[in-house]
C-alpha cells in the first residue's frame, strides 16, 4: 500500500479539540489508500479534482501530486477556515474552498474528472442523494474515491447496544458524541447496491482498520492513534469475506 504515512496530522490534534474540529481529520494511513487508487488511473494535464467534504484538508497533500486543479468542499465552515489557514502548505497552488452541502452541490453537470468523497456518508443525513449528486457532478469516464465506516463488526454491535442503552450517537472513534454529530449505520453491501443502480462501475474495493472493528473494546487500544494509524491491517481488506468486516471500506468507481 505504500510507505507508512507518519502522524503528522495527529500532532495538531489538540489544536483541533480546542476548535471543535477533531472529526474533520481522517488517520494518515489513508492517504496511502489514496495514493494507491490514484495511481493507477492516467489523469489528463488540467484535470479537474473535487475533495467532497474536505475537512481539514487532509487529502489536498496528495491530491496535489496528481491535479493542479481542485476544489476543496465541505459543510462544516470551521473547517473550511481551518483547511484555508493551511494553504501555506501547498506552495504556488491556490485551492478554493467552498463551504456547502453535499445533497446539493453548486456544480454543472459533468463537472469533475475526479472526485474524492473520503469519510462522509456515514454522516449525512441522505447517502442515495450524496451518491446520486456525486454521479451528476462527476464527468463520463471520470473516476470516484469513496471511501466510510462499515458496520459489519463487533464495534458496530456496540454502537448498537450503547445507542439503545444511553439513548444518544456512539462511533468508534469517539469523535462524534456532540450534539450536532451522528454516525447512520452503513454497510458496504448498501453503499454498492446504490453505486450499481446509480451506474457506477466498480474498479477497485477493499476493507481496512480491523483493530477498531473488533478489537475498540480493549482499553489500551481505544483511541491509541500511535497503534490504530500504524496498523490499519490493509492486507486483509483484500482478502474474500475478510474485506467486508474492517471498520472502513474503499472503492474506486468510473462513470460510464
Amino acid at each position: 500500500m505504500g510507505t507508512y504515512h507518519t502522524s503528522k496530522n495527529r500532532a495538531i490534534e489538540e489544536t483541533l479539540r480546542q476548535k471543535g474540529l477533531f472529526s474533520s481529520t481522517s488517520a494518515p494511513w489513508q492517504q496511502d489508500v489514496l495514493e494507491n487508487f490514484l495511481s493507477q488511473v492516467k489523469f489528463q494535464d488540467g484535470s479537474i479534482c473535487l475533495d467532497a467534504a474536505c475537512g481539514i484538508g487532509n487529502n489536498i497533500e496528495t491530491l496535489l501530486k496528481y491535479f493542479q486543479n481542485i476544489i476543496a468542499f465541505d459543510k462544516s465552515a470551521k473547517a473550511v477556515y481551518f483547511a484555508k489557514e493551511r494553504q501555506y502548505q501547498y506552495k504556488s497552488v491556490v485551492i478554493p474552498f467552498v463551504v456547502g452541502s453535499l445533497e446539493s452541490m453548486p456544480y454543472a453537470d459533468n463537472f469533475f474528472d475526479c472526485i474524492i468523497c473520503t469519510e462522509a456518508l456515514e454522516h449525512v443525513s441522505d447517502y442515495n442523494v450524496v451518491i446520486k449528486e456525486v454521479f451528476r457532478v462527476a464527468k463520463s469516464g471520470g473516476y470516484v474515491v469513496l471511501s466510510f465506516q462499515n458496520h459489519l463488526n463487533f464495534s458496530a454491535l456496540l454502537k448498537f447496544l450503547f445507542e439503545k442503552v444511553y439513548k444518544k450517537n456512539w462511533d468508534v472513534w469517539g469523535t462524534h458524541r456532540h450534539k450536532e454529530g451522528y454516525e447512520n449505520y452503513l454497510t458496504c453491501f448498501q453503499i454498492k447496491k446504490i453505486i450499481k443502480k446509480e451506474g457506477f462501475n466498480s474498479i477497485k474495493e477493499f476493507g481496512a482498520d480491523y483493530i477498531n472493528a473488533w478489537f475498540s473494546w480493549v482499553p489500551f487500544l481505544y483511541k491509541n492513534y500511535k497503534i490504530l494509524d500504524r496498523y490499519p491491517m490493509l492486507f486483509l481488506g483484500k482478502i474474500p469475506i475478510l474485506k467486508y468486516v474492517g471498520m472502513d471500506y474503499f472503492l474506486l468507481l468510473k462513470k460510464p
